[in-house]
């Protein structure tokens, strides 16, 4: 399993945004239903129909190495997303561009969903870090699907606290290792299930 990287098996010229990448070699790919997040919000009030809110379902590809996530043109089009700015994408092969960023859109997975923007560029829709940490998914490498925090499989849980303290209140385990994959048991062990040796595995500060 992973939080922030793509499996090893997985290759990409670049973790989202870079065409040329090999295909069938590790993907992960999950339905997504997109909904426009202005659209909802006046159904919910009264001001639109509850069918006049514009969603889309995508089988979109999870790119955890990726930070933000991704729509095309065309599946923002269909939402009817206007561009509320630009924000810089780096390529794995150092190039920078300005990109279109959308309005806020729902972007639901596994019955869990958030509201987020996205960047609007390629011709998939692709699932980045971001939405994954506020979902609580984490990626199954070996079985090539996502599947919920084991700390807490019933519901999204986001940390508001600062600070650099775990559960178990002392220094936070670091949860990958190199190759960004984690086993079932170090998995365990990061969720508080299991205890973390007092050895074997090195400690960092958590980020919020």
């Amino acid at each position: 399993m992973l939080t922030g990287r793509d499996c090893k098996q997985t290759y990409f010229a670049s973790p989202t945004l870079e065409k040329g990448r090999k295909q069938g070699m590790g993907e992960v790919r999950v339905r997504a239903r997109l909904t426009n997040a202005v659209d909802e919000a006046l159904a919910r009030r009264g001001a639109i129909k509850p069918e006049e809110v514009r969603r889309y379902e995508a089988d979109a590809l999870v790119d955890a190495g990726a930070v933000r996530s991704v729509v095309p043109p065309h599946v923002a089009g269909r939402l009817g997303l206007a561009l509320r700015g630009q924000r810089v994408a780096e390529y794995a092969d150092g190039r920078k561009e300005a990109v279109g960023v959308t309005e806020p859109l729902v972007i639901e997975i596994e019955g869990r969903d958030t509201l987020e923007e996205a960047l609007v560029l390629g011709d998939e829709v692709i699932i980045g870090q971001t939405v994954l940490e506020k979902l609580d998914l984490l990626v199954e490498c070996a079985a090539r699907r996502l599947v919920p925090n084991l700390a807490h499989p019933d519901q999204p849980v986001s940390k508001v606290k600062g600070g650099f303290r775990s559960r178990s209140g002392g220094a936070c385990v670091k949860e990958m290792p190199g190759d960004g994959c984690i086993s079932m048991e170090r998995h365990l062990r990061v969720s508080g299930i299991l205890p973390v040796p007092t050895s074997g595995i090195a400690a960092y500060p958590r980020r919020f």
